[in-house]
């Protein structure tokens, strides 16, 4: 099947599981909500970093996986979750000092903490290579912070599907390397608030093999492929739609 066909059944799908999520969230019962709350909790501060964490050569990851990173992603969770109260808006706006704010959470109590919420001020190289195998360099660090403004800009005024806009910022914040570090999971955390706000339940990428093909998605999309990268993150997003409607399926009040 054409690649193009593909993605418009996943948009399809994708349209179809958050009516569908939105339907049976829509009444009164809280243990339903409580296990869609708690189930995204866990696998985005759990099982999603065990399964993006990259160890050093020769190691397991579970011997290197830092838990400071762990429970701060559960804090920036947190934040996605309360800070809409759990309810779209559409009037309310992502800002900037929201992204430092995102950057500061991921980074407590690590040694990048002195940095968190603070935009980098030296040359980033990506770990992404061109298909003539040179490595990508992010745009020079005097101009990030008018272009991380531009970005936020456009993703709150921009008349595309929010589907597309969440992929758009979580890709164009990876290249554009704002921080130091923690760039990805920053870039996740400001997908997934732009999700919640816009009625969809954030993406978790807990899948085994979600760490190659999650770098690769990028990389396509940095060599010209938007549509390979468009795929896999609506690929993770159906994915997620289907755990969550399995979950709530199973929801019993005690």
């Amino acid at each position: 099947m054409p690649k193009q066909k593909q993605n418009t059944d996943l948009m399809i799908t994708i349209e179809q599981n958050r009516k569908k999520l939105t339907e049976m969230l829509s009444g009164t019962d809280t243990c339903k909500r409580l296990n869609n709350l708690n189930w995204l909790r866990h696998e985005m501060s759990y099982s999603e970093p065990r399964t993006l964490f990259t160890p050093p050569p020769g190691h397991k990851a579970s011997d290197w996986l830092d838990y400071t990173y762990m429970k701060n992603t559960e804090a920036a969770y947190d934040k996605i979750a309360t800070f809409f109260c759990a309810m779209p808006d559409a009037t309310n706006k992502i800002t900037i000092e929201d992204v430092y704010d995102i950057h500061r959470i991921l980074t407590n109590n690590t040694n990048m903490q002195i940095s968190g919420g603070i935009l980098r001020d030296n040359t980033k190289i990506l770990n992404i290579r061109q298909k003539d195998g040179t490595r990508i360099y992010a745009p020079d660090a005097c101009i990030v912070k008018y272009q991380l403004k531009e970005l936020i800009y456009n993703l709150n005024t921009s008349t595309k599907k929010p589907i597309v806009n969440a992929f758009n910022v979580h890709y164009e914040m990876i290249m554009l390397q704002p921080f130091e570090d923690f760039n990805k999971r920053t870039a996740r955390a400001v997908m997934n608030m732009y999700l919640v706000q816009n009625g969809y339940q954030p993406v978790v990428f807990n899948g085994k093999k979600d760490r190659p093909e999650y770098i690769d998605a990028i990389a396509a999309r940095a060599n010209g492929d938007t549509g390979a990268y468009m795929q896999y993150m609506m690929k993770c997003t159906v994915r997620t739609q289907q755990q969550l409607i399995n979950i709530i399926k199973k929801s019993r009040i005690l």
